[in-house]
């Protein structure tokens, strides 16, 4: 674009969601369970179930959610006593005013069923979040299915 005579240029990965604002944060065991118990705001939650309707595992989630190259989430180490049946990891939505702490947990409900539950101190980015990740869940599944 122009503005006046200098002529600008932003390079913009699309689409930009939430998640385009959110890294990785380590967090240990105790601070995950504190903040994750503090946040019992009915609007701090947001919960929803995903299906897959070709039966893979949270493994494939788990890629999703952790790899670098894809939302580079960090997991909780020592929360999930069972990793084949749950993920706990966290990040951080940071844009240059804002600054929160986000909390998620996948957990397999049996089959090709997940629960993906996100805390944060914002109901706003909750429901956000929640949303554009199950969203990702069922691309990535369903990319994955055309791939198999």
């Amino acid at each position: 674009f122009k503005c006046g005579a200098s002529k600008h240029s932003y390079p913009l990965v699309l689409p930009i969601t939430c998640v385009s604002f959110t890294v990785g944060k380590q967090v240990d065991k105790a601070a995950f369970l504190n903040n994750w118990k503090s946040l019992v705001a009915e609007e701090q939650t947001k919960q929803t179930t995903v299906t897959s309707s070709d039966g893979k595992t949270l493994a494939t989630i788990r890629d999703l959610f952790t790899s670098a190259k894809k939302l580079g989430l960090t997991i909780v180490e020592g929360i999930d006593t069972n990793p084949a049946a749950s993920l706990t990891c966290t990040g951080l939505f940071e844009t240059k005013t804002i600054k929160v702490g986000c909390m998620i947990r996948v957990d397999s409900m049996g089959g090709s069923n997940f629960r993906v539950t996100v805390r944060t101190g914002s109901g706003l980015l909750s429901n956000a979040l929640c949303r554009t990740l199950v969203n990702l869940i069922k691309a990535r599944i369903q990319l994955l299915k055309h791939l198999s």
